[in-house]
C-alpha cells in the first residue's frame, strides 16, 4: 500500500532538507496543464494536427501517428516533416500559442503558481523543470521584484554555485518563451523535444550536451532532497534514468508524489514498487487521492501543504529559549 504524502512531512531527510535549503522540486508536464499547457501526449497530438492542416502529413498518416504510443517518436517523425517543409517559423509559433500565450491568460489566477512564486520568492527551494513553462518566472511583477536568472545545464558552461543556483529556475530540456522582448527569439531547435535533441543530452556520450547534462544531474542527485510533481509513473523516462544509474547509494532522497485515483491503484504499486528496487531504495513514491476532490484540486491542495510545511517558521522557533527570572515566576 502506497503512503499519503503527508507522511513525507516526517522524514528526517525532509526536514534536513528544508533547514539547509537543499529540497528541489521537479516539476513536470502535469504542473503547467493546470494553466492549459498541454502534457507530453497532448502535445504530440496538437504537432500532428499542426502537421495536417499545413499538408505536411495525409490523414491517413495522421491515423497512423495517433496509433503510436511514444510521444518523443510521434514528434520526432513530425520535426523532421516540418523542417524538409521548411516551416519552422509557422512551429515556433504553434509552440508559442501551447506554453506562452494561453497560459498568460490564467497563471496569476491560479493557486499553484501562487504557491510555486512564494517559494521562489523566499529562494526555499531549488526549482526544475522538463516542461517548457516560463510562467514561474513571469509571475514575478515588478512591485514583486525583477526575474531572477535562468539555467539550461546542456546549454550553459558550468555549473551555477549554490548561491546562484538557488537564485535560478532550471529547465532542464530547455526554455521557450514566447516573450518577443526577449532578445534571443526562442526555438524548438534549443530544446530536448525530439529524439534527435533527445539521443544528443542523454545517449550519445562524445556529444558536449550529454557531458553537461550528466555532470548537473550527477551534482543535482548528490546535493538535493528531489520531489517530483506533475508526473505520471507510466511515463517515467526521467525516473527511470535515475534509477538505473550507478552509485545511486551517494544520493540524498528521490520522493515522487503522484495521483493515486482508483484506474492507476494498480500500476502506480507496479511502477513504484520497480523503481524503489532499481533505486537501491532511493526513490520512494507518496500519493495523493484525487476521487474527492479532483485531480486540480488535489493537486493544488498537494502545492499548498508542501508550501506551507517548506516556509514554516514554527520548527526553529520552538529551539529559541527564553530566559525568565525566578522571581516573576508563579509556581501556584
Amino acid at each position: 500500500m502506497l503512503e499519503d504524502y503527508k507522511s513525507l512531512f516526517n522524514e528526517v531527510e525532509f526536514k534536513d532538507a528544508v533547514r539547509t535549503k537543499k529540497v528541489c522540486l521537479f516539476l513536470g508536464s502535469g504542473v503547467g496543464f493546470n494553466l492549459g499547457m498541454p502534457d507530453w501526449k497532448g502535445l504530440a497530438k496538437e504537432i500532428v494536427l499542426f502537421c495536417l492542416k499545413q499538408k505536411i502529413i495525409t490523414r491517413s498518416e495522421k491515423l497512423n501517428l495517433f496509433s503510436m504510443d511514444n510521444p518523443l517518436k510521434i514528434i520526432s517523425i513530425c520535426t523532421d516533416r516540418i523542417e524538409e517543409r521548411h516551416v519552422e517559423d509557422k512551429f515556433n509559433e504553434l509552440l508559442t500559442k501551447l506554453f506562452y500565450k494561453i497560459p498568460r491568460k490564467e497563471y496569476r489566477k491560479n493557486k499553484i503558481y501562487f504557491n510555486l512564486n512564494k517559494l521562489y520568492k523566499e529562494k526555499a527551494v531549488l526549482i526544475l523543470q522538463t516542461n517548457y513553462d516560463v510562467m514561474i518566472e513571469k509571475y514575478q511583477s515588478k512591485k514583486e521584484g525583477e526575474n531572477r536568472s535562468f539555467y539550461v545545464p546542456y546549454i550553459d558552461k558550468e555549473i551555477l554555485s549554490k548561491n546562484k543556483i538557488s537564485d535560478s529556475i532550471v529547465y532542464l530540456h530547455g526554455r521557450f518563451s514566447g516573450d518577443s522582448n526577449e532578445l534571443k527569439k526562442s526555438s524548438y531547435k534549443d530544446l530536448v523535444l525530439n529524439k534527435r535533441q533527445y539521443n544528443r543530452v542523454y545517449v550519445l556520450e562524445n556529444t558536449d550536451e550529454f557531458k553537461k547534462q550528466k555532470d548537473f544531474m550527477n551534482y543535482l542527485l548528490k546535493e538535493f532532497y528531489i520531489i517530483f510533481l506533475g508526473y505520471s509513473l507510466s511515463d517515467a523516462e526521467i525516473l527511470q534514468m535515475i534509477a538505473n544509474k550507478p552509485e545511486t547509494e551517494n544520493y540524498i532522497r528521490i520522493r515522487v508524489i503522484v495521483d493515486n485515483c482508483e484506474s492507476k491503484q494498480l500500476e502506480n504499486e507496479f511502477n513504484s514498487n520497480y523503481l524503489r528496487i532499481a533505486s537501491n531504495e532511493k526513490i520512494k513514491t507518496y500519493v495523493y487521492d484525487t476521487e474527492i476532490s479532483g485531480i486540480e484540486k488535489g493537486f493544488e491542495k498537494v502545492i499548498e501543504n508542501l508550501t506551507d510545511k517548506i516556509l514554516d517558521k514554527s520548527d526553529k522557533d520552538s529551539f529559541i529559549i527564553k530566559y525568565t527570572n525566578p522571581k516573576e515566576v508563579d509556581f501556584g
